[in-house]
């Protein structure tokens, strides 16, 4: 059954004689929903221009137009409301704080070769963080993986701790692209450095 219609097409569409007498119901959820299917119907350049002002209101820049552009393209499929995108991306803007070691290591994780994989992904970064397609990262990370003889998901957990301060969160070599690789590299240079003391101490 479709769901999505334009105001004309409602206009036409529109018939009295087919209201419900029940009272009507309210749906917050499918609100958020058609909100966030309006979100991805825009291009890239429209969305940055509405996210901006959700920007400035959180403390964050809202004028560059380029990063905004790359916000959106990173929280378009995800995000349900404007409101939401200023947390989802002040990582790109704020330095997170320091993670614990034990934040870095994926469960079961060996710390030794936690520390091996973050090395090998901080020199990759300027790779990863170039002009090519994101498929073609993520194939590069995948043959990483498969060299270390881990699961992607834990060899890039300690990565996007380091960069964004979470393990969740927007996609982590995008978001890279996003904030720059140097950015990047500082975070992951200072999550090694941490895992590295902590190696010290064990």
């Amino acid at each position: 059954t479709r769901e999505l219609f334009t105001l004309k097409e409602l206009e036409e569409l529109f018939d009295i004689g087919k209201l419900n007498k029940a009272p009507g119901v309210f749906d917050y959820q499918k609100l958020e929903w058609f909100n966030g299917m309006y979100i991805r119907s825009k291009s890239r350049e429209e969305l940055a221009a509405l996210i901006a002002p959700f920007m400035k209101q959180a403390g964050l820049p809202g004028d560059d137009d380029k990063t905004l552009q790359g916000i959106a393209g990173l929280v378009q499929e995800r995000v349900k409301v404007l409101s939401e995108v200023p947390g989802m991306v002040r990582f790109i803007y704020e330095e997170p704080p320091a993670p614990a070691a034990e934040d870095l290591l994926p469960k079961k994780g060996d710390p030794a070769a936690v520390l091996n994989g973050l090395r090998r992904l901080e020199a990759l970064l300027p790779e990863l963080a170039s002009a090519e397609p994101a498929d073609a990262a993520e194939a590069r990370l995948r043959a990483l993986a498969e060299e270390l003889g881990v699961k992607l998901g834990d060899l890039l957990m300690p990565l996007r701790v380091a960069v964004t301060g979470s393990k969740v969160s927007p996609p982590l070599v995008e978001s890279i692209r996003v904030m720059g690789v140097e950015t990047a590299r500082r975070r992951a240079a200072r999550a090694i450095a941490i895992l590295e003391k902590n190696e010290t101490r064990s």
